[in-house]
């Protein structure tokens, strides 16, 4: 049986946090991602979501963000005007593992809550994005068209991700 240790800085980490959700799960792929077998996990001050440093026994590996995203309106994503207007929305739970040098290295939706958009949690559309840098959605250059039915949460994870460029 694999051990997994989970070293969390508790700055500001609080009960109801989505690592407390989806902990099993993210530690499972992180696992497999990184190929660590004692995983650590370091938080990390993030304005955007719940970022994380993946640590091995002795090195830094690359990151984890857990982040909530505004995907459609309430009333519907064929409302995007009113979306800008209002930003009236509802969410999904997002998790993004980067290495290093902030290249994709798996990304999952892990739940999405609206009766709307919920084509951009098809694995297809989201294998896209292995592989390219967070940067590359700051500027549109990443060469990835938005899933049709799911315009707004497209935009919405798209827009996430171009956060991270940032950090």
């Amino acid at each position: 049986m694999v051990l997994i240790f989970c070293i969390l800085l508790l700055n500001g980490w609080s009960q109801d946090s989505l690592l407390d959700q989806y902990q099993k799960q993210t530690l499972k792929i992180v696992e497999k991602q990184f190929n660590i077998k004692e995983v650590a996990l370091k938080k990390e001050d993030c304005n955007f979501g719940e970022l994380f440093r993946v640590m091995d026994k002795t090195d830094h590996t690359g990151f984890i963000l857990l982040s909530e995203v505004a995907a459609c309106n309430l009333g519907g994503c064929h409302q995007y005007s009113e979306i800008k207007k209002t930003y009236a929305s509802e969410f999904f739970d997002l998790l993004v593992i980067t290495d290093l040098e902030m290249n994709i290295k798996h990304l999952k939706i892990l739940n999405y809550f609206s009766e709307f958009g919920y084509q951009v949690t098809s694995k297809k559309y989201l294998k896209k994005f292995t592989g390219k840098n967070v940067c590359d959605f700051l500027d549109d250059t990443d060469e990835i068209d938005i899933v049709s039915g799911a315009t707004i949460s497209s935009y919405a994870l798209e827009g996430k991700l171009a956060q991270l460029c940032n950090y």
